[in-house]
């Protein structure tokens, strides 16, 4: 039933009613001559309706005359009756069938590549690595080997442990794994210099292994060498050990901030304005007006890549515009309130640069008044230990 319904739908066929009194004639006229009418229905008497293909329409009229009957259409159903229904409509379908053919193969390309994984290495020179490979925006996923190029790149450098790839849609997925090279100054024995990390003054150290080079009271930079890993003597030869000291700095953080005595206050008023387009390639679809009617507004604007079957990428962009409307109010402040919410201010900024081993000591503050502004500089005094390990090269 269904592969013949499913042919009768291809060929095309006709809901046809006849009218007349030798309806029961002309349905035995119809058998007689192998004429295929399938579905008939009494409406009334006198009236039938039945089904018969495209292909035999012109042989019931025959009948017709013969029977004294009278036939309409009722209904078209089928291909033929559709491809005569959107006749006028072709340039639509050839260009909705040149967009699908366009989308099928742009989505053959690699257009996107995302570079993800832990690894310090600069993102720019694995983007150059796989240029050198021709892994690049637009190639063709059919000529890409992946086992060449991660074989051609494990060769060139030796910073990078493993490479893996995937492939969705038309997004590239390179996922890297960086090798870690063994860090020489952390391990015993080396012989190696302390050097400083920070720049300040020193209050105290206190030398184990090595020989001191900076007193209390010293100022020190970073980079300089508190405790060195040569011993010398004038009648023995120069000898390498691993310093080992405790060195604590006094070190300085500072935060400056500029408070206004009028300051304009943003609030939201909840009310949005979406417009959206479609990005296929460097072509734009506007879908809708972009104005909008707010005076004020924050315009924010996403874009989703659209998927077939919520998995594969393709070059079909559909961006979002949302413009959402605030309001500016005016608010005055006293120059005690400015200078109280200034030093509150500078004080967060200058404990946020620093280290977490850091004691604060005293917190100092510096004001500078204006006419319409109150700057607060404020710089906290610490001890902190410091120094790290460098190896020595001899």
């Amino acid at each position: 039933m269904f592969l013949r319904n499913t042919y009768n739908y291809t060929m095309g066929y006709v809901e046809v009613q006849v009218e007349g009194y030798f309806v029961e004639r002309f349905i035995n006229l119809c058998m007689n001559r192998n004429i295929e009418i399938w579905d008939i229905k009494r409406k009334h008497d006198g009236i039938i309706e039945f089904k018969i293909r495209n292909c035999d329409m012109n042989k019931i009229n025959k009948i017709a005359e013969v029977t004294r009957s009278n036939i309409s259409i009722v209904n078209e159903v089928g291909i033929p009756h559709l491809a005569k229904k959107y006749k006028k409509r072709r340039i639509f379908f050839i260009v909705f069938f040149c967009a699908i053919l366009g989308i099928y193969l742009l989505s053959l390309r690699i257009w996107k590549i995302e570079i993800v994984g832990d690894f310090s290495i600069p993102i720019n020179e694995i983007r150059e690595e796989l240029i050198q490979e021709d892994f690049k925006i637009g190639v063709a996923k059919k000529n890409l080997d992946f086992d060449k190029i991660k074989r051609n790149i494990y060769i060139r450098r030796n910073d990078i442990l493993w490479m893996g790839f995937e492939i969705k849609g038309t997004k590239a997925i390179v996922e890297v794994t960086e090798r870690k090279l063994p860090n020489v100054d952390e391990l015993d024995g080396v012989p190696c210099n302390i050097v400083s990390d920070k720049d300040g003054v020193v209050e105290k150290i206190l030398v184990r292994v090595g020989n001191k080079m900076v007193e209390k009271g010293d100022v020190v930079f970073k980079g300089d060498i508190l405790v060195s890993g040569v011993i010398s003597g004038e009648k023995i030869d120069d000898s390498y050990v691993s310093s080992d000291a405790e060195i604590w700095l006094k070190t300085w953080y500072t935060g400056k901030v500029s408070i206004p005595y009028e300051k304009d206050i943003i609030t939201k008023t909840g009310k949005i304005e979406n417009k959206y387009k479609i990005k296929l390639g460097n072509y734009i679809i506007n879908l809708s007006n972009n104005d909008t009617n707010f005076e004020k507004y924050d315009k924010i604007t996403n874009i989703k890549k659209l998927t077939l079957f919520g998995k594969y990428e393709l070059p079909i962009e559909l961006v979002t515009t949302s413009y959402e409307e605030y309001n500016i109010e005016e608010i005055k402040i006293t120059k005690e309130q400015a200078i109280a919410k200034a030093k509150e201010e500078a004080t967060v900024i200058a404990k946020s640069t620093m280290t977490a081993n850091a004691d604060i000591i005293d917190c100092d503050y510096k004001m500078f008044l204006t006419e319409t502004t109150v700057i607060v500089r404020a710089t906290i005094e610490c001890l902190e230990a410091v120094g790290v390990k460098e190896r020595i090269v001899y």
